[in-house]
């Protein structure tokens, strides 16, 4: 029997590759497919195919040993080359390291693509590999595979990835939250004597930024607002204008003279496998395209740096660019900077310095929600002396709100004796899983009522085929009035599951192949599933009132280990850090 191995990244490159097995296999063929980011929810394969992810040609200990290679070569592949490194530090701050994070999960990612073509050519002994010209999947064959036949096909919507421009990334998000931010995140307008604090919530910490506010020794500058009076500013666009061309010449002959350095020819292997084409594909459009933007960035935020002379600059992260930069200026201005944690985090793997997001921590301290984020800091290279743990701010309100669930039972037509099973969805979730969910929710046999939480940011059309009749969908409802309404919730992986049981819900996790690993599948405090049966029981014993009380006392374990105190004071601790380190 002859093979043919495919390697996709979308739909579309799926679709094409079906029809090409169709039509240029035989009956004695078999596909194996290797999906690379993309994974279908439908469709099931026929006898002589087979599906997989690209990480299930990949072992435990293989994606270990790529997490260490991928941590050296996003902290080092811009100092690889003195002159490189010197030609692309701009005001004392270099650009190479503004891009760490997403570095990591770009060498992360073609590392294991890498190691997973090369595993399959290995195992499955293909006639022939199938790919998609221009993308990064098809380069990745071309690289492993030299001594194979390769067929390249062409799909239309192949795409070579690249960065995000994440400026203007961030231009049109704050311009759709223009008027909020107009009322809430002006300065505080105190004048001499108050100490400035520069803050950057983007919504993720506003509470700590009222707080603040309402302290008369401080002046609060708000780097969100900088941010969108600077996109605004017709001036300031035009000295942007006058600057781009420049900046880009510079930074492009810097990177090409850098592609033509030993140093570029010797050091960027995997595995004996070259991957300088897949390199470049993915960051001469970063250097195009963000690195002028940076440098205006720099040029706009030093001014204010010197301009408003802050004691403190407080983030909601340090990874992405813009955040980063406050940092380094902050840095070499003697300044202190923070970070407030502002989601729950699981590492990838054990090894390695890398959370996405998270680590490494660039800023002088983190506040964290709680000891098991701190153990998990530390773990990853995190000197714990960063590390203060203040329990989750947004969530001081889930202790000091008043809830009306008859209200909210009322509002939307569901009966007293009706149970709520809650159902929250994500960007990514399976479609399969779904399914299988609201089927078993709806075999319950008692009273229910099936409601969809959605993502504010999710096309309701994904679920309407399986829920139509059978559940209330929403997705702009008050999440904290939903849960506190609730009987048990279905995800798989949220953080309004830990909210969920800072209200005492009992949380449920379904997946079928238990893919997302961290917290809520590390513990004795949900109820695990990955099969209808498991889940069926699942309902049940979290919809019985006695078995629903012996996962009281894991709850709130989990609940401490991941939030700390629930006392309504996450709030003050986190401005008390503040005010600690401003005054070191």
């Amino acid at each position: 029997m002859s093979k043919f191995l495919f390697v996709v990244s979308n739909a579309e490159e799926f679709a094409s590759a079906k029809k090409f097995f169709s039509e240029q296999a035989g009956k004695n063929c078999r596909a194996v497919f290797i999906f690379h980011v993309f994974y279908p929810d439908s469709g099931n394969p026929a006898g002589n195919e087979e599906f997989k992810n690209k990480l299930g040609f990949v072992s435990k200990k293989e994606l270990e040993a790529i997490e260490e290679e991928a941590g050296f070569f996003a902290r080092n592949w811009y100092l690889f080359d003195r002159e490189f490194e010197k030609a692309i530090t701009y005001r004392g701050i270099n650009l190479g390291f503004l891009h760490e994070n997403e570095a990591s999960l770009f060498f992360r990612e073609i590392f294991t693509l890498v190691k997973a073509i090369g595993n399959a050519v290995e195992w499955e002994n293909p006639g022939k590999i199938i790919a998609f010209s221009g993308s990064l999947a098809g380069e990745c064959c071309a690289a492993v595979s030299k001594n194979r036949e390769i067929v390249f096909l062409g799909a239309e919507s192949a795409k070579r990835p690249e960065f995000p421009n994440l400026t203007a990334k961030k231009a049109r998000e704050i311009s759709r939250k223009l008027p909020k931010i107009i009322a809430e995140l002006l300065g505080s307008g105190k004048g001499k004597g108050a100490e400035t604090v520069f803050i950057r919530s983007r919504g993720y910490i506003g509470n700590v930024q009222k707080a603040l506010e309402k302290d008369s020794s401080l002046k609060v500058v708000s780097l969100d607002e900088f941010l969108l009076k600077t996109l605004l500013n017709p001036f300031k666009l035009a000295e942007f204008v006058s600057k781009r061309g420049g900046l880009e010449k510079k930074f492009l002959a810097a990177f090409e003279n850098y592609e033509k350095s030993p140093a570029f020819e010797k050091k960027f292997f995997f595995e004996g496998t070259d991957f300088r084409k897949l390199f470049e594909i993915r960051f001469r459009g970063a250097v195009q395209r963000n690195w002028p933007e940076f440098g205006c960035l720099i040029d706009f935020l030093s001014g204010v740096f010197d301009s408003e002379k802050p004691k403190i600059t407080v983030l909601w992260e340090d990874i992405t660019p813009f955040e980063r930069i406050c940092v380094l200026l902050a840095r070499q201005r003697g300044t202190k900077s923070i970070v407030m944690q502002h989601g729950v985090f699981n590492p990838v793997l054990k090894k390695g310095c890398w959370i996405s997001g998270f680590a490494p921590v660039t800023a002088d301290r983190i506040a964290v929600w709680g000891p098991r984020f701190e153990k998990s800091l530390s773990g990853h290279g995190v000197p714990r002396e960063k590390i203060v743990v203040t329990g989750p701010p947004r969530f001081d309100k889930l202790k000091k709100n008043v809830f009306n669930p008859a209200g909210f039972r009322e509002k939307h037509g569901i009966k007293p004796e009706e149970k709520i099973i809650t159902i929250i969805t994500h960007a990514t979730f399976n479609n399969e899983d779904f399914k299988v969910i609201i089927e078993e929710a709806e075999n319950y046999g008692g009273k229910k009522k099936i409601i969809v939480k959605l993502h504010p940011l999710e096309n309701p059309s994904k679920y309407n085929n399986a829920a139509a009749g059978r559940a209330l969908i929403m997705q702009h409802t008050d999440l904290h009035e939903l849960l506190n309404a609730t009987d048990a919730v279905i995800m798989q992986n949220s953080t309004a599951g830990l909210e969920a049981m800072i209200l005492g819900k009992p949380v449920i996790v379904f997946e079928t192949k238990l893919r997302l690993a961290g917290s809520f599948n590390e513990t004795g405090a949900v109820l695990r599933a990955k099969t209808r049966q498991e889940l069926r029981k699942a309902i049940e014993t979290a919809l019985d009132t006695e078995k629903k009380a012996l996962l009281g006392r894991k709850i709130r374990e989990f609940v401490f280990d991941n939030a700390f105190e629930q006392d309504g004071k996450a709030t003050e601790r986190a401005v008390r850090a503040i005010k600690e380190l401003m005054h070191e």
